[in-house]
């Protein structure tokens, strides 16, 4: 138990470093859209030259392209992402396991739906909904990512939402320059 709570509090640090790391950088069109006491929305957007059916591939592979700064494990490679009603994207290493969020709706191809809370979130009364959109944009693909959070927040929500929205433009980023940048 005080490992979990050492490893909550060290993600939460870990999240408000690399949230305003990631502000002060324009890594992708981001923006906490909306934000009040009881909740956040944040949203993100990157034009890849990669082809809307690659994107979706990689898209649905976090391992290849989430930091591993910023999971339970230190390790993204540990990360599963399994694209069904149910499915669940998960972290699971020698010594725990987390559920990230579960796959609430798959359009094959352009949109996956999922609910959860991520990283400190897990430990506070909220949920959230995430939601990728892959669409043809150009010669490339348009990834947008919306991560819609409500409920009882300490530290507060106006507090946390930039240090999400950070780290959320961050792996979009990850994402981006894995299929061959912006």
């Amino acid at each position: 138990m005080a490992e979990n709570s050492t490893r909550r509090r060290g993600w939460l640090r870990a999240t408000a470093v690399a949230g305003g790391a990631a502000l002060s950088s324009n890594l992708a069109h981001a923006d906490v859209a909306k934000q009040s006491e009881t909740g956040f929305k944040i949203e993100h957007a990157v034009v890849v030259s990669a082809s809307p059916q690659d994107a979706w591939r990689v898209l649905l592979t976090p391992s290849a392209w989430w930091s591993s700064a910023h999971t339970w494990s230190g390790d993204a490679r540990n990360l599963r992402l399994k694209a069904k009603v149910g499915g669940c994207w998960c972290e699971t290493w020698d010594g725990g396991a987390v559920r990230h969020l579960a796959v609430i709706s798959v359009m094959p191809g352009s949109s996956l739906v999922m609910e959860g809370g991520l990283g400190p979130l897990q430990g506070m009364g909220v949920n959230g909904v995430m939601a990728f959109t892959v669409a043809p944009e150009g010669d490339g693909a348009r990834i947008s990512l919306t991560y819609t959070v409500g409920g009882f927040f300490d530290p507060s929500a106006e507090t946390i939402a930039p240090a999400v929205d950070g780290v959320l433009g961050e792996q979009l980023h990850n994402l981006a320059e894995k299929l061959g940048g912006v």
